[in-house]
Order: C-alpha cells, then sequence, then structure tokens
C-alpha cells in the first residue's frame, strides 16, 4: 500500500524547531508523498507550498487562498495564482472552500477565493488543475473536489 498525505502544512512556525525530523518520521513511516497546501499566512505570500515542494522530490504543491484570507484577496492576487498554477510540481487549487470551524471571517467573503481561483471554463493555465478545499464546522454547506 502506497501512503499519501494529502493535506501538510510543513510551513507552520510550530514545525521551525524539528520540521526536517517531522518529514523524517513521515518517511520512515512510509509516506511516499505529500501535498504541501499553500495558503501559507495568505497573501501576498503564496509560494509557501511551492518552496517546500522545490526543496523535496516527494513533495508537491496546492496554490490558494485560504478562508480565512479571503478578504485579503486582489485581482493582483489572483492573477498570480495563474502565473503559478504553471509550476511543474503545483497539483491543486487550494485550500479553498467554506470554513466555519472559525469565525475569522464571513462564508460570503471566502465563497469569492474558488470563483476567482477556480473558473475551469476560461481556458487559463490554472483550469488544468483539481480544486481542493472544503467545509469546516456547517453542515448545510458542501465541499469542493472536482476533477480538471
Amino acid at each position: 500500500m502506497r501512503l499519501v498525505d494529502s493535506h501538510v502544512h510543513l510551513d507552520d512556525s510550530k514545525f521551525d524547531a524539528d520540521r526536517e525530523a517531522v518529514i523524517e518520521r513521515a518517511l520512515a513511516a512510509g509516506v511516499e508523498r505529500m501535498m504541501a497546501i499553500g495558503t501559507g499566512s495568505g497573501p501576498p505570500d503564496l509560494e509557501t507550498a511551492i518552496r517546500q515542494a522545490e526543496r523535496y522530490p516527494f513533495i508537491f504543491a496546492t496554490i490558494g487562498v485560504h478562508p480565512h484570507d479571503a478578504s485579503k484577496a486582489t485581482a493582483e492576487t489572483f492573477a498570480r495564482l495563474r502565473e503559478l498554477a504553471a509550476h511543474p510540481k503545483v497539483l491543486a487549487i487550494g485550500e479553498i472552500g467554506l470554513d466555519y470551524h472559525y469565525d475569522f471571517r464571513r462564508a460570503r467573503c471566502s465563497a469569492r477565493v474558488p470563483k476567482a481561483t477556480g473558473n475551469r471554463r476560461r481556458g487559463r493555465q490554472a483550469d488544468r488543475h483539481p480544486l481542493a478545499g472544503g467545509v469546516g464546522g456547517h453542515d448545510g454547506d458542501v465541499g469542493i473536489k472536482t476533477a480538471p
């Protein structure tokens, strides 16, 4: 059986002291691939996961704006995300979705992020990627998982 961790936030400061050891433990436990979620601390830094993916051959990346940071996103943010989607180690757009777990932002604001980053009908480079996202803490909404 192949193990893939499809949602890692290794850029989090809580891993600063032992990030390499955490990665080594995952590999030792049989994890063969990891998907670094590219939201970091939000715009303007959109390349958090790409930096990790470039450093390790077994780490791949997503790009996106976390729902909590949706209010920071601008037209320039979305243009940059479309450019970053061309990177060979970017495999998905995310983390995006509606997240009610923490009430940092209104759902209406976070809902515009998937619309702006995932408009899949316009022939942009980003359109070749699936969307990665979900919903936290609210029974009335649905997650986002679509194929290209």
